[in-house]
């Protein structure tokens, strides 16, 4: 089963960002409840000044899915709204990487991206010794 990502950019209202970060970090409690959330980090730009990104991955688009039926998450949506004056985002299927656990051997990831974009040699090498 292949994870779930996205990347969104939450744009604030002028003036509402510190107050959209403090209702999309509470919606982090609820989040450490859900097993099937794996990642979700609220990061702030420092060239943008109403700018906010979040970075959630989840063990299946299904998961993702059904977080949004919780109420805490649909409470919290409902108070973030009026701050809101623009979302972008976009879906991601992370492959590897440092800060998760992939249950599957790097060779696995050949089915998913090419030999020269996994760092795995794309022929078996022989080196012979001189003497």
């Amino acid at each position: 089963m292949s994870r779930f990502g996205m990347y969104v950019k939450v744009t604030a209202k002028p003036g509402e960002r510190d107050a959209l970060v403090e209702i999309l970090l509470e919606g982090e409690a609820a989040m450490q409840a859900m097993e099937e959330c794996e990642l979700y980090i609220v990061n702030v730009s420092d060239t943008e000044s109403d700018a906010i990104w979040v970075t959630e991955v989840w063990n299946s688009p299904e998961a993702h899915r059904a977080s949004l039926d919780h109420e805490d998450t649909k409470a919290s949506i409902a108070r973030a709204m009026p701050l809101i004056a623009g979302v972008e985002s976009t879906t991601i299927r992370p492959v590897g990487g440092k800060g998760l656990r992939f249950r599957y051997p790097l060779r696995s990831l050949e089915k998913v991206l090419p030999p020269h974009k996994t760092g795995l040699p794309c022929k078996p090498t022989i080196r012979s010794k001189r003497s």
